[in-house]
């Protein structure tokens, strides 16, 4: 009885101490949750496996093991692992539905980050059992949502100040991508990019810590190796591969061509997300709260810009490019440049990739859609 008096008091001057400490505290606590979300990466690994052994007799299932298994297995396997996954939901904890980004991004912005403690461990069991016995979902969005509310509860014990809250949760979510995908660097930028957009120093060096803390643990016990395996890609002589090839198939040369602003199309587009929104919007827009906050598209227009073409604010109007043409509201914006306009690619009614450039990266297949030349023009009343 002695010994637990001891530590509680213990933990209760390392508490006040870590209050008190300032930024120097950020990094212990950084430090902190790198580690412990290192090892919820790695609990949640040896779970999926557990599940996947005691469900379909063996470890990580393979399409020639489950293709040979009996029809109603295969469907009341799955099925299982719903009823599982929809009771811990119901009972035990609403947040853990879903993809898991999106519920962040909704405690990130609505919430100061605060998020309850239960969903480290709802999360963890409810994704485990859904990816285990066969659910059409991945690891990232649990582990972000994991990592988070780790980050998220340690902050609360704290009872430090918003801003620094939500800099935990990114450091949570942060070490939750590096030691699931074995990806420090990638785990920071997608916490301060997606998570927060705040690229201050002191925000974004407690999420490297997390990171790395986190990859140390996962390297001691998985190994460092790529996630996934990646083909080779044209390095040093890649330009002069690059004039090798159709210019309509590469996308440096076809915006060489077919991307510069001239007098028909004078204005230079850039698209990109909002703050509220992920990708294509197909799991943000499903969260009223996320929907209500930006709830439709626009295009970010300088006070400069608008005063020239007669554009008021809410008014809407039509961008064309060479490719096509939109109708959407303008928002007049101090963020824009003259010469530069805006618009979110979350929004399909809206659609900024039917204006911008269509080639597409030869090795990646990933197409450009990020910027072109556009016309901005007020509608006839």
């Amino acid at each position: 009885m002695f010994g637990v008096e001891r530590a509680v008091a213990s933990v209760r001057r390392l508490h006040d101490t870590l209050r008190q400490a300032g930024q120097l505290s950020m990094v212990v606590v950084a430090l902190a949750i790198g580690l412990l979300g290192g090892y919820c990466a790695v609990g949640f690994r040896l779970f999926i496996r557990l599940v996947n052994e005691l469900v379909w007799h063996q470890g990580p299932y393979t399409l020639e093991y489950i293709a040979g298994l009996p029809v109603w297995w295969k469907l009341a396997v799955p099925t299982a692992g719903g009823l599982v996954v929809g009771f811990i939901i119901h009972y035990f904890s609403k947040e853990a539905k879903g993809h898991g980004v999106p519920e962040v991004m909704e405690a990130v912005a609505l919430r100061s980050g605060r998020m309850r403690p239960r969903v480290v461990a709802a999360k963890l069991v409810a994704s485990g059992i859904s990816i285990g016995t066969g659910g059409s979902v991945g690891r990232e969005g649990p582990m972000v949502q994991i990592g988070a509310a780790l980050g998220s509860t340690i902050g609360q014990w704290l009872k430090i100040d918003q801003r620094r809250l939500r800099t935990l949760v990114g450091c949570g979510a942060a070490a939750g991508i590096a030691a699931t995908f074995n990806a420090p660097v990638a785990g920071a930028l997608f916490a301060v990019e997606i998570l927060l957009g705040d690229f201050g120093v002191a925000q974004f060096s407690p999420m490297v810590i997390s990171s790395v803390a986190a990859t140390v643990v996962s390297h001691h016990y998985f190994g460092d190796f790529p996630a996934f395996e990646v083909p080779a890609y044209w390095g040093a002589d890649g330009l002069a591969w690059a004039r090798e090839q159709d210019a309509e198939e590469n996308p440096f040369w076809f915006t060489i061509r077919h991307g510069f602003a001239d007098g028909a199309y004078p204005m230079w587009l850039s698209t990109g997300r909002s703050f509220a929104h992920y990708h294509s919007g197909s799991m943000t827009r499903v969260s009223p709260s996320l929907h209500q906050e930006v709830p439709e598209g626009y295009v970010e227009i300088s006070p400069v810009d608008a005063k020239a073409m007669a554009i008021k604010d809410g008014e809407r109007v039509k961008v064309s490019s060479r490719r096509g043409e939109i109708q959407i509201k303008a928002r007049i914006s101090g963020k824009v440049n003259r010469g530069v306009v805006f618009i979110p690619f979350h929004f399909a009614e809206t659609a900024a990739n039917v204006l911008t450039n269509s080639a597409y990266d030869p090795v990646a297949k990933i197409p450009e859609y990020k910027v072109c030349a556009v016309k901005v023009e007020k509608l006839a009343a």
